[in-house]
């Protein structure tokens, strides 16, 4: 008896719920069904055209302007590059692969009113082949910073990973000390349909 309820019960919110739906329905002069509730907008404007995408034009423009530095002293074990960089690539680019970051590196710096040539602090970025596919390591002392990578990917994410660190500390300045980091998938791959083709 309790299971014939039980199932008597469920049943009847089923119709309900059926009869519910289909009476928040609403016929327009189209004899289009549409659903009337709180998501239904009857005069959405028609798309803009292509013309009118602004974000084309933010996607072409420089990712970095001027960077709103807040510190302008390095703490106690921090380096600092407000002074400039020279910069020694000691890692070989046959193909010029590595040209995007370093150009990336130089408008960053640049944004920030860090001149990056003939400075005082020296980026030196260099092979180190016990590093697997993506990995790199970091070692950041006073006067000069080492990017070590077994391989080209592994380059472009330390000078990310150097970009990152100056945002965090807020200023020209990084922490003293080694950053190893390995990446925990490798080979992403994906592709935005507004990326370049080439």
């Amino acid at each position: 008896m309790r299971n014939q309820v039980f199932i008597y019960g469920i049943y009847t919110i089923i119709v309900v719920s059926n009869l519910s739906c289909s009476h928040n329905q609403r016929t327009d002069k189209n004899n289009v069904s549409t659903l009337e509730d709180s998501l239904y907008l009857k005069n959405v404007p028609a798309q803009p055209g292509e013309e009118n995408w602004k974000f084309i034009d933010d996607l072409k423009s420089p990712m970095w302007t001027k960077h709103p530095w807040v510190k302008a002293q390095p703490g106690p074990q921090e380096a600092d590059l407000s002074e400039g960089v020279n910069f020694q690539m000691g890692f070989p680019d046959p193909n010029g692969r590595l040209e995007t970051a370093y150009d990336d590196l130089h408008s960053f710096l640049s944004a920030g009113g860090v001149q990056s040539i003939n400075g005082e602090y020296t980026i030196e970025i260099a092979v180190a082949p016990n590093l697997k596919a993506e990995d790199f390591h970091l070692e950041i002392e006073p006067k000069v910073c080492h990017i070590l990578a077994g391989d080209v990917e592994g380059i472009r994410r330390g000078i990310f990973h150097l970009e990152d660190e100056m945002l965090r500390l807020r200023g020209p300045f990084l922490p003293l000390g080694k950053i190893e980091k390995h990446p925990f998938v490798q080979r992403r791959i994906s592709r935005c349909v507004y990326g370049p083709i080439k």
